[in-house]
């Protein structure tokens, strides 16, 4: 892929630029990315419609097998931490948090 450097940016043709929008995410929020025509309508930027330039890109492949992996990470610690982590699903009722106050002060 050839890119064309100017003021530090990175253009790119069209066809490029959906190839990359198609294959790549956003490195930061590994959301989708979009193309901008940068002086000329051959020539234009990709970026993150919500970071803006200047975080980079991971394949779409990449950032959906760390998504996978963030997920059973996030049932492991789930299960591991059940009886520590307050279930804010079902939170106690006034009666119960104040039972529980008053009769751990005596």
């Amino acid at each position: 892929m050839s890119t064309i450097i100017e003021t530090e940016l990175q253009l790119y043709d069209i066809s490029q630029a959906q190839i990359m929008r198609r294959d790549y995410v956003c490195s930061r929020c590994w959301g989708h990315l979009e193309y901008y025509a940068v002086k000329s309508r051959h020539v234009v930027q990709v970026a993150c419609p919500h970071c803006g330039v200047g975080y980079g890109f991971v394949t779409r492949r990449y950032s959906e097998r760390r998504q996978s992996e963030s997920i059973g990470e996030l049932r492991e610690a789930r299960h591991n931490l059940a009886g520590l982590i307050p279930d804010h699903h079902h939170p106690k009722s006034e009666a119960e948090t104040i039972r529980e106050l008053v009769g751990g002060a005596s």
